[in-house]
């Protein structure tokens, strides 16, 4: 994962979980619209789609680092660990987020 690649090359894990992150929010925008929402909207729609998706996941990346940082050092849980329960926690609110607001038309 580009996670493991970045903490490998002395990257600091926090920015390491930070720039994995931006790199899947790029292609989970893609896959989430033609894919798990099968949305194949194109014009306008797609610029206010992309908004709200940065919105929740601007909100997603921060919270992210929060959490993993949290974990690992307040938590004393090791740092691969946290990355993975953050991980799976932002996962969680992004869905919820993007099937009830960003897609909100779509999957209803």
């Amino acid at each position: 994962s580009i996670y493991i690649f970045l903490v490998s090359k002395g990257w600091f894990y926090v920015w390491s979980g930070t720039a994995a992150f931006v790199v899947s929010a790029i292609f989970n925008f893609t896959s989430n619209k033609l894919w798990t929402f099968g949305n194949r909207l194109s014009g306008a729609v797609i610029f206010h789609q992309i908004g709200k998706y940065a919105l929740v996941m601007g909100v997603s990346t921060v919270t992210n680092g929060v959490i993993l940082f949290v974990l690992t050092e307040s938590g004393g849980l090791d740092y691969r660990l946290s990355w993975v329960l953050a991980t799976g926690i932002v996962a969680l609110w992004n869905f919820h987020m993007n099937r009830r607001w960003t897609f909100k038309n779509l999957s209803s």
